[in-house]
Protein backbone atom coordinates (compact mmCIF):
# COMPACT_ATOMS: atom_id res chain seq x y z
CA UNK A 1 0.00 0.00 0.00
CA UNK A 2 1.48 3.61 -0.94
CA UNK A 3 0.95 6.34 1.43
CA UNK A 4 0.93 9.78 0.41
CA UNK A 5 1.57 13.02 2.85
CA UNK A 6 0.28 16.06 1.90
CA UNK A 7 1.99 18.72 4.29
CA UNK A 8 -0.15 20.61 6.47
CA UNK A 9 1.72 24.51 5.09
CA UNK A 10 -0.34 26.65 7.71
CA UNK A 11 1.59 24.41 10.26
CA UNK A 12 4.50 25.05 8.43
CA UNK A 13 3.92 28.96 8.54
CA UNK A 14 3.58 29.16 12.56
CA UNK A 15 7.18 27.10 13.24
CA UNK A 16 9.90 29.34 14.32
CA UNK A 17 13.02 29.58 12.43
CA UNK A 18 14.68 27.31 14.44
CA UNK A 19 11.87 24.73 14.29
CA UNK A 20 11.55 24.95 10.19
CA UNK A 21 15.60 24.29 10.19
CA UNK A 22 15.25 21.94 12.26
CA UNK A 23 12.56 19.79 10.47
CA UNK A 24 14.43 20.30 7.13
CA UNK A 25 17.81 18.50 8.89
CA UNK A 26 16.26 16.52 10.90
CA UNK A 27 12.91 15.14 8.62
CA UNK A 28 14.70 15.29 4.93
CA UNK A 29 18.08 14.72 6.26
CA UNK A 30 20.12 17.98 4.35
CA UNK A 31 23.31 18.08 4.24
CA UNK A 32 23.03 21.22 1.89
CA UNK A 33 20.66 23.79 1.77
CA UNK A 34 20.18 26.49 -1.56
CA UNK A 35 17.76 29.63 -1.05
CA UNK A 36 17.38 32.79 -3.06
CA UNK A 37 18.68 36.28 -1.16
CA UNK A 38 15.03 37.19 -0.65
CA UNK A 39 14.32 34.01 0.95
CA UNK A 40 12.81 33.89 4.30
CA UNK A 41 11.27 31.74 6.69
CA UNK A 42 9.59 30.25 9.49
CA UNK A 43 6.44 32.43 11.55
CA UNK A 44 5.83 35.89 10.25
CA UNK A 45 8.90 35.33 7.85
CA UNK A 46 11.49 36.08 10.77
CA UNK A 47 13.96 33.94 9.15
CA UNK A 48 16.32 35.38 6.75
CA UNK A 49 19.50 33.64 4.37
CA UNK A 50 21.80 34.85 7.19
CA UNK A 51 19.90 33.35 10.12
CA UNK A 52 19.86 29.83 7.91
CA UNK A 53 23.52 30.05 8.13
CA UNK A 54 23.88 30.96 11.47
CA UNK A 55 21.20 28.06 12.72
CA UNK A 56 22.53 25.64 9.95
CA UNK A 57 26.29 25.70 10.86
CA UNK A 58 26.11 24.05 14.46
CA UNK A 59 24.70 21.23 12.26
CA UNK A 60 27.22 20.50 9.77
CA UNK A 61 24.33 22.15 6.81
CA UNK A 62 25.97 23.88 4.31
CA UNK A 63 23.78 26.48 2.91
CA UNK A 64 24.30 28.20 -0.20
CA UNK A 65 22.03 31.82 -1.64
CA UNK A 66 21.94 32.16 -4.83
CA UNK A 67 21.85 35.74 -6.79
CA UNK A 68 18.91 36.64 -7.85
CA UNK A 69 18.57 36.48 -11.52
CA UNK A 70 18.94 40.27 -12.85
CA UNK A 71 17.18 41.60 -16.16
CA UNK A 72 17.86 45.38 -17.18
CA UNK A 73 20.04 45.92 -13.81
CA UNK A 74 16.73 44.69 -11.84
CA UNK A 75 15.94 41.63 -9.66
CA UNK A 76 13.35 39.31 -11.91
CA UNK A 77 10.37 38.62 -10.29
CA UNK A 78 7.22 37.21 -10.73
CA UNK A 79 5.34 40.62 -10.68
CA UNK A 80 7.56 41.84 -13.41
CA UNK A 81 6.97 38.79 -15.48
CA UNK A 82 3.09 39.29 -15.23
CA UNK A 83 3.37 42.97 -15.82
CA UNK A 84 5.00 42.48 -19.12
CA UNK A 85 3.11 39.57 -20.18
CA UNK A 86 -0.05 42.10 -19.38
CA UNK A 87 2.06 44.80 -21.09
CA UNK A 88 2.36 42.75 -24.46
CA UNK A 89 5.88 43.10 -23.96
CA UNK A 90 6.81 39.10 -25.12
CA UNK A 91 10.48 39.54 -25.37
CA UNK A 92 10.56 40.74 -21.82
CA UNK A 93 8.85 38.29 -20.84
CA UNK A 94 10.92 35.57 -22.23
CA UNK A 95 13.78 36.95 -21.18
CA UNK A 96 13.23 37.06 -17.77
CA UNK A 97 11.29 33.64 -17.91
CA UNK A 98 14.91 32.08 -19.63
CA UNK A 99 12.45 30.56 -22.33
CA UNK A 100 9.70 31.58 -24.37
CA UNK A 101 6.25 32.15 -22.91
CA UNK A 102 4.09 28.40 -23.66
CA UNK A 103 0.75 27.25 -23.64
CA UNK A 104 -0.66 23.90 -23.01
CA UNK A 105 -3.32 24.10 -25.46
CA UNK A 106 -6.10 21.20 -26.11
CA UNK A 107 -7.47 21.68 -29.57
CA UNK A 108 -11.09 22.20 -30.23
CA UNK A 109 -12.93 22.97 -33.26
CA UNK A 110 -12.23 26.55 -34.54
CA UNK A 111 -14.19 28.96 -36.68
CA UNK A 112 -13.07 28.00 -40.12
CA UNK A 113 -11.14 31.43 -40.92
CA UNK A 114 -8.18 29.49 -42.06
CA UNK A 115 -6.31 26.23 -41.22
CA UNK A 116 -6.73 24.24 -38.26
CA UNK A 117 -6.85 26.14 -35.15
CA UNK A 118 -5.77 25.26 -31.83
CA UNK A 119 -8.72 26.85 -29.73
CA UNK A 120 -9.60 26.52 -26.49
CA UNK A 121 -12.38 28.22 -24.07
CA UNK A 122 -11.46 30.73 -21.66
CA UNK A 123 -11.41 28.79 -18.59
CA UNK A 124 -8.58 26.01 -20.15
CA UNK A 125 -6.86 29.46 -21.20
CA UNK A 126 -6.96 30.93 -17.89
CA UNK A 127 -5.75 28.17 -15.95
CA UNK A 128 -3.06 26.90 -18.03
CA UNK A 129 -0.69 30.05 -18.11
CA UNK A 130 -0.75 33.92 -17.13
CA UNK A 131 -2.81 35.54 -19.49
CA UNK A 132 -1.03 38.10 -21.60
CA UNK A 133 -2.51 41.07 -23.29
CA UNK A 134 -5.28 40.80 -25.92
CA UNK A 135 -4.23 40.75 -29.27
CA UNK A 136 -2.12 39.01 -31.79
CA UNK A 137 1.43 37.94 -31.40
CA UNK A 138 3.85 35.94 -33.53
CA UNK A 139 4.02 32.53 -32.02
CA UNK A 140 5.60 28.90 -32.88
CA UNK A 141 3.62 25.84 -32.85
CA UNK A 142 5.01 22.49 -31.90
CA UNK A 143 2.82 19.27 -33.38
CA UNK A 144 4.54 15.80 -32.96
CA UNK A 145 7.54 17.31 -32.32
CA UNK A 146 7.89 19.72 -35.33
CA UNK A 147 7.85 23.35 -35.03
CA UNK A 148 5.59 25.61 -36.85
CA UNK A 149 5.71 29.40 -37.24
CA UNK A 150 2.01 30.53 -36.26
CA UNK A 151 0.27 33.30 -35.57
CA UNK A 152 -2.24 33.82 -32.66
CA UNK A 153 -5.33 36.05 -31.72
CA UNK A 154 -6.10 36.15 -27.96
CA UNK A 155 -9.17 37.82 -27.11
CA UNK A 156 -13.04 38.01 -27.26
CA UNK A 157 -12.89 37.84 -31.52
CA UNK A 158 -15.24 40.85 -31.29
CA UNK A 159 -16.22 40.60 -35.66
CA UNK A 160 -17.61 37.22 -35.19
CA UNK A 161 -18.91 37.17 -31.19
CA UNK A 162 -20.80 39.96 -29.29
CA UNK A 163 -19.80 38.79 -25.94
CA UNK A 164 -16.99 40.55 -24.95
CA UNK A 165 -16.02 38.53 -21.74
CA UNK A 166 -15.79 35.41 -24.12
CA UNK A 167 -12.45 35.25 -24.58
CA UNK A 168 -10.80 32.77 -26.29
CA UNK A 169 -6.86 31.47 -28.24
CA UNK A 170 -6.86 30.50 -31.88
CA UNK A 171 -4.17 30.00 -33.57
CA UNK A 172 -3.26 30.03 -37.33
CA UNK A 173 -0.32 27.42 -38.58
CA UNK A 174 -0.08 28.30 -42.04
CA UNK A 175 0.48 25.22 -44.73
CA UNK A 176 -0.16 22.16 -41.64
CA UNK A 177 -2.49 20.11 -42.96
CA UNK A 178 -3.66 17.43 -40.52
CA UNK A 179 -6.37 16.70 -37.96
CA UNK A 180 -5.07 18.46 -34.53
CA UNK A 181 -8.72 18.25 -32.89
CA UNK A 182 -8.28 16.64 -29.06
CA UNK A 183 -3.83 16.51 -29.34
CA UNK A 184 -2.23 18.72 -27.15
CA UNK A 185 0.12 20.79 -29.04
CA UNK A 186 2.72 23.41 -27.08
CA UNK A 187 2.22 27.45 -28.49
CA UNK A 188 5.13 29.65 -27.79
CA UNK A 189 4.24 33.28 -27.72
CA UNK A 190 7.38 35.54 -29.48
CA UNK A 191 6.19 38.69 -30.52
CA UNK A 192 3.42 41.07 -29.72
CA UNK A 193 1.74 42.51 -32.96
CA UNK A 194 -1.16 44.78 -32.70
CA UNK A 195 -4.63 44.88 -30.70
CA UNK A 196 -7.65 42.82 -31.06
CA UNK A 197 -10.07 44.74 -33.31
CA UNK A 198 -13.41 44.16 -34.97
CA UNK A 199 -13.46 44.51 -38.75
CA UNK A 200 -16.37 45.37 -41.06
CA UNK A 201 -16.02 42.01 -42.78
CA UNK A 202 -14.70 38.36 -42.63
CA UNK A 203 -12.75 38.95 -45.89
CA UNK A 204 -10.97 41.54 -43.51
CA UNK A 205 -10.12 39.57 -40.74
CA UNK A 206 -9.01 36.42 -43.02
CA UNK A 207 -6.70 39.30 -44.31
CA UNK A 208 -5.65 40.32 -41.08
CA UNK A 209 -4.87 36.49 -40.06
CA UNK A 210 -3.19 35.98 -42.93
CA UNK A 211 -0.82 38.83 -42.78
CA UNK A 212 -0.26 38.12 -39.15
CA UNK A 213 1.09 34.48 -40.29
CA UNK A 214 3.15 35.50 -43.23
CA UNK A 215 5.12 37.97 -40.81
CA UNK A 216 4.99 34.87 -38.34
CA UNK A 217 7.02 33.25 -41.13
CA UNK A 218 9.38 35.97 -41.60
CA UNK A 219 9.92 35.75 -38.02
CA UNK A 220 11.33 32.19 -38.18
CA UNK A 221 12.53 32.50 -41.31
Amino acid sequence: MEYYLTPDFEAIKALSPEEFVRGIVENCHARALFCGENFTFGAKAAGTPELLRTLCAPLGVEVVVVPMAQFEEKPVSSTRIRTALEGGDIPAANAMLGMPTPSDLRCSTGQGWGTPSVCPPSTSCTRSFQMPRSGIYITRTCINGVWYPSATGLGSRPTVNDDATKVTCETFIPGFSGDLYGTDPVVEFHAYLSPSKKFDTLDQLRDCINDAARRAQEYFA
